[in-house]
């Protein structure tokens, strides 16, 4: 970001996902230990803007489960982008 919060707040605004409400899409949110505390809030705030969303939230998993093919998380990712793709969604 070039700096910290104080420092660049622009950047950080610019790159908050909340700052992008609403994406006008449906959104499936896949969230880590790193993540799982902010994610509720985003979900509200989605949600009150607009989007249709939801939240997956395994607080003790890490980082890159969701995107690792061998992971326990995997299908659940796989189940969601099947989802997504119906077109009655």
């Amino acid at each position: 970001m070039g700096g910290s919060p104080e420092e660049r707040a622009e950047r950080y605004r610019e790159g908050s996902p909340v700052e992008m409400l609403p994406l006008g899409v449906p959104q499936e949110i896949f969230a880590g230990r790193m993540f799982a505390v902010q994610t509720p809030a985003y979900v509200e705030a989605a949600k009150r803007a607009g989007d249709s969303v939801h939240a997956t939230v395994a607080a003790e998993s890490g980082h890159f489960v969701f995107i690792d093919p061998g992971s326990s998380g995997w299908l659940q990712v796989v189940k969601a982008i099947r989802s997504l793709m119906e077109p009655t969604r």
